[in-house]
């Protein structure tokens, strides 16, 4: 199950080839030892409100199960949620 963080929490990455490799989200996070993505996503691209991101499932050094999502419009990482 999904525990979905209300606004996404803003998330610190390093990515290699578009891939996370490390995450930080407040005080979890760590090396990724496995991921599954990206699961593209855009959408109304007609008006103010579009939107262009890649989302990812990835596991932390730490244990932490979390899912992400790349902005590709704001060039900004953001974390959706963690998994129980």
């Amino acid at each position: 199950m999904l525990r979905a963080f209300r606004p996404p929490r803003e998330a610190r990455v390093d990515a290699v080839d578009g891939r996370p490799v490390l995450v930080w989200v407040e005080a979890i996070g760590g090396i990724v030892v496995a991921w599954a993505g990206p699961y593209r996503f855009a959408g109304d691209w007609w008006d103010d409100r579009r939107f262009a991101r890649d989302d990812f499932d990835v596991a932390t050094t730490d244990g932490s199960l979390l899912r992400l999502h790349f902005d590709r419009l704001a060039r900004r990482w953001f974390a959706d949620g963690v998994y129980d």
